[in-house]
């Protein structure tokens, strides 16, 4: 926090449905000094992001709203040296799984304080307009509520979740099945038909403050959408099984060199003891780490958030958050 600056910015000059918005701002940060960077709402749902320095040069978000309150994110980052064309086709360096690189806790450090903020908020019963930041960065906030209303999505989810999203006709009348009579054609369209299964499952349902699993929960979050990683999740098990075994050969081995020891051997075979005793217990806490890291990159990353302290991007002096209080 010590090394943030106050970010300069242009003010926005115009929010339309089919252009969105661009954003131009400087740097909020010691290390971006002299840095230029374009902020642009690309409609419906894409945020592309561009710098013009610095190791991370851009990236481009997508965000696809599948019920209230969840949206599925995708995104695309690009660093220093990489060439201007599009990676897309292009295989990293060691053709590596995008989970092999480890985690960003980014994904948590907002998770967590969107949590709390939503949950302070609905404590003194306040929405969106509610939140403000006295910041420069409020500008991309106001426009992109600009954005989402001028297209109409509160409308649009006001229709899902009413009354009337489970597709009931307001009378009361309904057959067997719990779909309701109606002679009207449009009952019978798509948009129809989406809006009813949304509505019938989702409409009026109390608001439940998401528990630490719900909040740190990879699976839930990302594996179980992901191909690649669910592979990764048999992979990485296979793997901590191949070394259990090469553990229990180790162990083993030690114990057949010790019964075996005649007098003229004894140091070699003392020395073979302890470098086989050695093995297999490094072999036990390789198993161990490959465990951890399954677990937290596949399943729930919350070991994860507590062992770098909180926000983990605050260097120094890191904020605490704590669960008990979300």
């Amino acid at each position: 926090m010590s090394a943030a600056l106050p970010m300069p910015y242009e003010r926005i000059k115009g929010v339309t449905v089919n252009g969105g918005f661009v954003w131009k701002h400087g740097p909020y940060d010691i290390s971006q000094e002299g840095m230029q960077a374009e902020r642009q709402l690309i409609p419906p749902n894409a945020l592309r992001v561009v710098y013009d320095r610095g190791f991370v040069r851009g990236f481009v978000t997508m965000g696809v709203p599948v019920r209230p309150g969840i949206s599925r994110v995708f995104a695309r980052f690009k660093v220093s040296g990489t060439p201007k064309k599009n990676m897309a086709n292009k295989p990293n360096i060691f053709n590596l799984p995008h989970w092999a690189r480890g985690q960003s806790p980014l994904p948590d450090q907002d998770t967590v304080v969107n949590v709390k903020q939503e949950a302070l908020m609905r404590e003194f019963n306040q929405g969106p307009r509610d939140y403000n930041l006295f910041s420069g960065a409020d500008q991309g906030i106001i426009a992109s509520h600009r954005w989402f209303e001028a297209a109409g999505y509160k409308d649009m989810w006001k229709q899902r979740m009413g009354p009337l999203a489970d597709g009931s006709s307001g009378n009361g009348n309904s057959n067997g099945n719990g779909t309701a009579e109606s002679s009207s054609s449009a009952a019978t369209t798509a948009a129809g038909s989406a809006s009813q299964s949304v509505g019938a499952q989702y409409a009026y349902k109390p608001y439940t403050p998401p528990t630490q699993d719900d909040i740190f929960s990879q699976y839930e979050r990302h594996t179980k959408q992901c191909a690649v990683c669910q592979a990764g999740m048999k992979q990485t098990q296979r793997i901590a099984d191949a070394v259990s075994v090469a553990a229990l050969g180790f162990a083993v081995a030690a114990v057949a060199v010790t019964a075996a020891a005649k007098g003229a051997f004894g140091p070699f075979t003392v020395a073979g003891t302890v470098v086989l005793a050695g093995l297999a217990g490094a072999c036990v806490w390789l198993r161990q780490q490959i465990l951890l890291f399954r677990y937290t990159q596949f399943i729930n990353s919350e070991y994860n958030w507590h062992r770098d302290g909180g926000l983990s991007l605050v260097k120094g002096n890191p904020i605490m958050l704590k669960l008990s209080h979300l």
